[in-house]
């Protein structure tokens, strides 16, 4: 889980990285000449921060469909020279490449050029009515970097007077139009990447005097009056969408406060803190399933039946013994050549139901009459047997033994009274997926989407809920949701809310990741730190025993199923070098290295067959006769398996 959480941190120092290290326009100058037949000859001067990444460049053309570009000319202009201040022969031409009103200049050669010059003409940019003349222009759209320090000069083809022209050039992030002999110039400090910049003039129609004349039944004051109106609307869309960047980071600071709740568990403080009155002594007394169910959080794995085997032991009924593994094991270079030999010496009504599945399922009668399994019996394919097809039914029918078995264990230990698996995902997720598709409709309706585009995001989502509540306790799947709400979301023009959202998303991708997938009740939190603290005992080599052969028995189990079992064994022969262990069979390096090498042949990559239903199988199917895995794999062996007994029994 720590290494999830550092992919996080690095992936959003890498958001920020990348945002701080992109290319940044520093300052653009504009001049567009207006002639006397409509159309718009137009000059741009781009500044950027640094060097220019040649292959990111791009101009887009937003026009009307009767526009068209006569020509569009890219250059490298001299250096230190602003627009107006050099020729054409100064200039470095560069090809340009286009696709749709698209235009990309691909530069020959890698340089340190910071700027960029581009020229083109605008076919009929502006049109002639009876009683005003209008250019109506997109200026920037569909830009790839915010721009800073604009300016851009309209220059009409005779003096103009101030009250000779009406301008909207609209930008909420202010601007200041000027009308100066010919010309009129736009300046401001700021037009974000989101936006679409528009400037729309009104000026005597006689400047068009080359310019065939349109008819249309509107005037020069209804022209104005829909403009204004425009501008009123954009004013409305920008307050909305300030309002929701605010809310955003308030529920962002929300996000930030539940994601601290589940970084600092202070309920399993309070647990560590009243676990310290738990003497260590009614610890080692625990069942040794019921320890490794603590210590798992309710969730066993598959190697954990060794659990079950020890329970067994636990209570008195088994003799340990240590024999020759398998001839099939004997081949193989790695395989340990001894094994281990539990052989039953109890009445099976004595024990509980998940005690005589084990039984049922894998002991079987010895010729000394005793109920005995080997454990090397269950253990899956060897390295030249995994090729093989029945060596993966063995596993297959293992696994679906071994889930039955889990399945009365939970029972047993009454698990839903001590455990939740999922309670929290199913109360914080649902909450979650209402949160985003609420902010992202809410965004959509203060950037004025039209309804069809919010219909079609709310099916989305919807169907990706849905998608999410069948698949609820998978992390990867909600991730993948919010992954799509961010999509969705930054299709709202503006930054600031881009931005808030895209934290809004991140700091929701933390609560996933850190959302416990079982929630303990208070109780079994105060156990498990004391089965943890036991765990941390053992380690260090325990402590000293009153009862020597069968504490230490029961010592050893807890040491291997909590995999601190050849610390253990090492450390306790430092700290007490007068106890004497050779008469204890799992008191030994060696046999954990036999637990390990059948349990870690278990592995379920390649079974996908789906499990049958408890009443089908398990302790009632196993019976005295059945064996399924374990009758395939002992059959042949068995005499080897017995073989010559040794190490003695405890």
């Amino acid at each position: 889980m720590k290494n999830i959480y550092l992919f996080v941190l690095l992936f959003m120092m890498f958001i920020l990285v990348g945002c701080n290290e992109s290319n940044t326009i520093e300052k653009i100058d504009v001049r567009a000449q207006l002639l006397r037949d409509g159309d718009l000859y137009i000059e741009e001067l781009y500044t950027y921060n640094k060097p220019i990444n040649k292959g990111s460049l791009e101009r887009n053309l937003e026009l009307f469909d009767y526009q068209t570009v006569e020509f569009f000319e890219a250059y490298i202009p001299p250096k230190m020279k602003s627009l107006g201040q050099f020729t054409h022969e100064e200039l470095e031409r560069v090809h340009v490449a286009n696709n749709d009103r698209t235009y990309r200049p691909i530069f020959a050669k890698v340089n340190d050029d910071k700027t960029v010059y581009y020229r083109y003409r605008i076919d009929k940019a502006a049109s002639k009515f009876s009683d005003t003349g209008e250019l109506n222009w997109n200026i920037f759209a569909s830009i790839q970097h915010d721009l800073h320090q604009v300016k851009i000069d309209v220059i009409f083809p005779q003096q103009i007077a101030e009250n000779e022209v009406t301008i909207f050039s609209y930008n909420k992030n202010g601007g200041k139009s000027e009308v100066f002999d010919n010309r009129i110039t736009y300046q401001t400090d700021f037009i974000s990447h989101t936006d679409t910049f528009k400037q729309t003039v009104f000026f005597p129609a006689h400047f068009l005097s080359e310019m065939e004349e349109e008819k249309s039944t509107l005037t020069l004051a209804d022209r104005i009056e829909q403009e204004k109106n425009m501008e009123e609307m954009l004013v409305r869309k920008d307050l909305r969408l300030q309002n929701i960047e605010k809310g955003l980071s308030i529920i962002s600071w929300i996000l930030v406060g539940t994601c601290a709740i589940f970084l600092i568990p202070l309920k399993m403080i309070a647990a560590k803190w009243v676990s310290r009155k738990i003497p260590m002594a009614e610890v080692e007394k625990y069942n040794p399933v019921y320890l490794l169910l603590l210590y798992r959080k309710g969730t066993l794995q598959i190697k954990d039946f060794i659990a079950g085997i020890f329970s067994i032991q636990h209570k008195g009924l088994l003799k340990i013994e240590k024999v020759s593994a398998s001839y099939r094991f004997q081949k193989e270079e790695k395989a340990p050549k001894q094994t281990l030999a539990f052989k039953y010496l109890g009445k099976r009504r004595t024990i509980k139901e998940s005690d005589l599945f084990l039984l049922n399922w894998l002991f079987r009668h010895n010729t000394d009459g005793y109920r005995t399994f080997i454990l090397d019996s269950i253990a899956g394919p060897t390295k030249a047997e995994r090729k093989q097809k029945k060596y993966r039914r063995k596993l297959e029918s293992f696994l679906i033994e071994w889930k039955v078995w889990k399945e009365v264990v939970d029972k047993e230990f009454q698990l839903a009274n001590i455990f939740k698996k999922g309670m929290l995902m199913r109360k914080i997720y649902p909450v979650l997926w209402g949160l985003h598709v609420l902010l992202i409709l809410l965004m959509f309706l203060a950037d004025a989407k039209t309804w069809q585009v919010i219909l079609f995001a709310s099916i989305c989502l919807g169907v990706g809920i849905f998608y999410c509540y069948k698949h609820i306790e998978k992390k990867w799947v909600q991730l993948v949701y919010f992954a799509g709400c961010l999509f969705i979301g930054m299709q709202v023009n503006d930054t600031a809310v881009n931005t808030s959202y895209l934290l809004i998303v991140i700091l929701t991708g933390i609560i996933v990741l850190v959302t416990p997938r079982t929630t303990l009740f208070f109780k079994a939190a105060v156990l498990r730190e004391a089965v943890k603290k036991w765990r941390k005992l053992l380690k260090s080599g325990g402590m000293p025993i009153q009862n020597s052969k069968v504490q230490l028995v029961g010592i050893s189990q807890h040491a291997i199923l909590l995999g601190v079992g050849k610390q253990f064994f090492t450390r306790f022969h430092q700290k007490f070098p007068n106890e004497q262990t050779d008469n204890i069979v799992l008191f030994d390096h060696h046999v954990i290295d036999m637990i390990t090498y059948v349990t870690n042949s278990l592995k379920p990559s390649y079974v996908n067959r789906p499990r049958p239903h408890s009443g089908d199988s398990g302790g009632g199917t196993s019976g005295d006769s059945g064996g399924g895995f374990f009758e395939i794999f002992s059959s042949g062996d068995s005499g080897d398996s017995s073989g010559d007994g040794g190490g003695g029994g405890d």
